[in-house]
């Protein structure tokens, strides 16, 4: 008899669980909007090796080098920097002013896109050490519309065939 009224109960329970509708869950009207436009505002850090090449020098002092590098960055992870860049008017004493170009890129080819500007001269053995500021104007890829801002430092090795790059700062992705 207990087995007889076991077999309905369970027909019963399994149709109730048909009948039941499952809500999708979504966001709310308006608010689709409101979270495809939200910024997020991170912590950026990067460490970088640098290649500097000299290709070319003016009449004032003004050196323009070419910089690749290689390293990691909290946000890239993996990734390449590079920087077409100016200290100008060596002819004086230091520090002199340095300007340049900033894109880093992902290992998926996304860039973050800046420029940055400071003062480096010699200290100790090493023949350019700089810092001052950067700014991330724009970004692509997978950091579409990132912008960003912070610090930079590096001192470039006595033999000039390298420099220590680091980054430290925020980004926002949007």
């Amino acid at each position: 008899m207990k087995k007889l009224m076991l077999l309905p109960m369970l027909a019963l329970l399994f149709l109730a669980m048909l009948s039941c509708e499952k809500d999708e869950l979504s966001p709310a009207d308006g608010q689709e909007e409101a979270i495809a436009t939200r910024d997020v505002t991170m912590p950026f850090m990067g460490w970088y090796t640098t290649y500097p090449v000299l290709i070319g020098a003016d009449e004032n002092g003004t050196l323009t080098f070419e910089i690749p590098g290689e390293g990691v960055s909290n946000i890239l992870r993996q990734s390449t920097w590079y920087s077409v860049s100016e200290i100008f008017n060596t002819v004086t004493d230091p520090p002199y002013v340095q300007t340049g170009n900033s894109i880093f890129t992902a290992a998926d080819g996304s860039q973050l896109i800046g420029a940055f500007e400071g003062t480096t001269g010699p200290k100790g053995n090493n023949p350019f050490v700089g810092t001052g500021t950067y700014v991330i104007t724009s970004g692509s890829g997978i950091y579409e519309g990132a912008t960003g801002s912070g610090t930079y430092s590096y001192a470039v090795a006595p033999d000039f065939s390298h420099a220590r790059l680091e980054f430290r700062g925020t980004v926002t992705l949007k």
